[in-house]
């Protein structure tokens, strides 16, 4: 972990013991909120339902700070929440819509990228090939690339072996590959 994180870490557990828990999560909204709010908005495809589970993410957050061990970063545990919240999401959706209706791009405004925009062939195949991804190989795969954090985080946050991680993501990266080679997108 950075001297900058540890630092923030040191803030947030100060405020805590001090009983200034909304002090807290304002500190902890305000400087990962937007990572999460990107992570929750690539899982869900759903501007709307990424803000609502961000918000689920920080009301749990708020309830379990006091009891928060210190076992790995705040950060890899907020983003372990919010894999959890968005996992839920995506199965509550899978029992009230037809799986058909999530993966078809017609239906869903989100995707909906200017077609001038160089990118949008790679960008709209690879949200596609995400979605043929199970939900916790693509949350750890965003996870990793999105958010940013280690194995060793993205284990913290999952309760999955580094090691264990680390290969989920090699063999999903090696399966994005061949989907977009599949769909006619060459690597660069």
């Amino acid at each position: 972990m950075s001297g900058e994180n540890e630092e923030h870490e040191a803030r947030v557990r100060a405020l805590v013991g001090q009983g200034k828990q909304d002090q807290a999560i304002a500190l902890l909204m305000k400087s990962h909120g937007a990572h999460l709010h990107r992570f929750a908005v690539r899982m869900l495809r759903d501007p709307e339902a990424a803000k609502e589970v961000c918000q689920r993410v920080f009301f749990e957050a708020f309830q379990g700070l006091p009891e928060f061990r210190g076992e790995g970063s705040l950060l890899s545990w907020l983003f372990g929440i919010a894999k959890h919240r968005c996992i839920d999401e995506i199965r509550r959706r899978k029992r009230a819509v037809d799986t058909d209706d999530l993966t078809n791009a017609e239906h869903r405004p989100e995707l909906a990228v200017s077609a001038s925009e160089p990118d949008f062939a790679l960008e709209h195949n690879l949200r596609h090939c995400l979605d043929e991804l199970p939900p916790e190989i693509r949350s750890a795969v965003l996870l990793r690339y999105l958010g940013g954090l280690t194995h060793v985080e993205i284990g913290e946050a999952t309760q999955v072996a580094a090691g264990t991680i680390q290969v989920q993501i090699s063999r999903a990266l090696i399966k994005l590959r061949k989907c977009l080679r599949h769909r006619g997108i060459s690597e660069r």
